[in-house]
């Protein structure tokens, strides 16, 4: 099958295609062992711990000042939708840390916490900057990168992916919870009707994360040329990677690994700080399979800087 020749016809197949296409050409093989080694990998397994980290110090603030922001103005049972949507995401240590903001901000709804509130919400900003900076310089290592921007954008493109995620998270929120009041008021209550809002609420989680991953994957490390075709799939794969691992670690937390009889008190912070391990491992699979995908389909970039390990340049013919 030939492929397009020029540029503008190109930009007109589908990227489900042109993967497709690419990986005719070349063996699959030296694609998955190069994710097994990079995820394996003991540097990304020790970034990710970082991220995980930066990651705890920052949003239980981070949460608290949103929340107590949040109920100033929100009503007390859109608060409460919240903490159910928790509920069912998390497992249930790890959800008692996240909720107790939220209902710190049930119990304050109607106070004024002016110049201490937005100080809150600047230190906590600040404090999440640190997991922003953890995650550019671990996509840029998955996307075998140096990084050459100045000290200022650096800092300037940390507390922009900070505003990003924190505003996709009270998006996503917002929606889900506007999902289910609108489904429980015009639907009778039902089993049916509970599992359909909840097959709504996952996919617009799952379609939103794409979205903000993907972004991720195109602005956060220090490339110029990356295109959309080649992030798409590692986006794909990290959003439903991150659903399932966090709905598997939820059920398992839930049923078998019960954090709190063997680390006692310090079980909910276990069980987050696991759960963060977990989201950020998936974040550098889906940037390690774009990096292999881009390198394969384009054989003068050629495989990331672990070549050996993916195979001999044999591999790259059938």
């Amino acid at each position: 099958m030939e492929q397009p020749s020029s540029y503008a016809e190109s930009r007109r197949v589908c990227i489900v295609t042109t993967i497709a296409l690419a990986l005719r050409r070349v063996s699959t093989r030296p694609i998955i062992a190069n994710l097994r080694k990079r995820l394996g990998d003991t540097d990304f397994s020790l970034q990710a711990a970082g991220i995980a980290f930066f990651a705890f110090l920052s949003i239980v603030p981070l949460i608290g000042s949103f929340a107590l922001a949040y109920g100033l103005f929100a009503q007390p049972r859109v608060l409460k939708q919240h903490l159910e949507d928790i509920k069912r995401l998390f497992p249930r240590e790890t959800a008692e840390i996240l909720q107790e903001p939220i209902r710190l901000a049930l119990e304050s709804a109607g106070a004024k916490q002016g110049l201490a509130l937005i100080m809150g919400l600047i230190v906590a900003i600040f404090a999440a900057r640190g997991a922003a900076s953890a995650i550019i310089t671990a996509l840029n290592n998955a996307y075998d990168r140096e990084e050459t921007r100045s000290f200022l954008r650096l800092q300037g493109t940390a507390l922009l992916l900070t505003a990003a995620i924190i505003v996709t998270l009270v998006t996503t929120f917002s929606i889900a919870s506007f999902i289910t009041s609108i489904g429980t008021r015009f639907l009778p209550a039902s089993p049916v009707t509970d599992f359909l809002l909840t097959i709504m609420s996952v996919g617009l989680l799952t379609a939103i994360s794409a979205a903000v991953v993907a972004s991720m994957f195109r602005w956060v490390p220090d490339h110029t040329e990356a295109r959309w075709k080649w992030i798409t799939p590692g986006s794909v794969m990290t959003a439903v990677a991150w659903f399932l691992l966090s709905s598997s670690f939820s059920w398992y937390a839930d049923h078998f690994g019960k954090f709190g009889t063997v680390y006692g008190s310090l079980g909910a912070i276990v069980a987050l700080l696991t759960w963060l391990y977990f989201s950020a491992m998936a974040l550098f699979a889906g940037a390690c399979l774009n990096r292999s995908l881009e390198a394969v389909a384009i054989p003068e970039i050629g495989l990331p800087s672990d070549r050996d390990a993916a195979g001999s340049g044999s591999d790259l013919q059938q």
